[in-house]
């Protein structure tokens, strides 16, 4: 039986819309903010070829990227393997490896 992590659901934001637009329409999926979350807080997600996932971290902007992690409750490492796995799989490193340090304060917390 497969381990499915749960996100607490909440009416989508700006960000949420903002993020699931972008996600969304290149590939036709009909994600949530609230869905698109939950899968990408999932376990071993990274190795599901999923397409919403790949566009969220490619296809999204950085700074957009981590406000919707914050505000979905994503934990910033469990985020970064996820990506980190991603570029592995891609063969290119994706935007949020390039500028993750930047993204962060001396506590670790995102500066967004």
């Amino acid at each position: 039986m497969a381990r499915t992590i749960s996100v607490p659901r909440s009416l989508p934001s700006r960000v949420g819309h903002l993020v699931c637009s972008t996600v969304n329409a290149p590939y036709g999926t009909h994600y949530d903010a609230n869905d698109l979350a939950a899968l990408i807080n999932e376990p071993g997600v990274a190795t599901r070829n999923d397409p919403a996932v790949f566009a969220f971290f490619s296809e999204v902007d950085v700074k957009l990227q981590v406000a919707f992690l914050k505000e979905y409750g994503i934990g910033l490492d469990h985020a970064k393997s996820v990506v980190h796995a991603l570029s592995a799989l891609a063969g290119y490193n994706l935007p949020l490896t390039q500028t993750w340090p930047d993204l962060l304060d001396a506590e670790g917390q995102p500066t967004i």
